[in-house]
């Protein structure tokens, strides 16, 4: 493996260990404002990993605000109990860019609770569908 992909991949654990740290840290909770979790999670990830920039505008979003674009803007929500919670930030990484975005389930609905463990198989049928066959 290259330098650049070495790069690249240390970014992206990087980037894993964040959201792992997010959730075992208990950052998400109810009562919280979506801007809160975003100042905590910027906090947690200029500690942890000396993250200074993002390069896109960092996103935590709950309840119907989940439902919204990248673009929009909407006001600024309190999480709810039983709300799904979606996180999308780009931490730079030295000179690397990660960009993930991660969804989790508060409360006890066990439809919730299925409709996210589904994601990554959903994420991953749908970028199969698009990436170029490996040489």
């Amino acid at each position: 493996m290259d330098a650049v992909a070495q790069s690249l991949l240390a970014a992206q654990n990087k980037a894993e260990a964040l959201f792992a740290d997010v959730v075992a840290g208990g950052l998400i909770q109810p009562g919280k404002l979506e801007s809160e979790l975003t100042a905590d999670i910027h906090a947690l990830a200029k500690e942890r990993f000396g993250v200074r920039r993002h390069w896109h505008k960092r996103i935590a979003r709950a309840g119907p605000n989940t439902l919204l674009t990248y673009y929009d803007e909407p006001s600024d929500r309190r999480i709810a109990e039983d709300d799904i919670v979606y996180l999308d930030f780009g931490p730079v990484f030295e000179a690397w860019e990660a960009d993930f975005g991660r969804t989790y389930a508060l409360g006890d609905d066990p439809a919730k609770h299925r409709l996210i463990a589904d994601l990554a198989d959903a994420f991953e049928a749908g970028a199969g569908s698009i990436r170029a066959p490996r040489r």
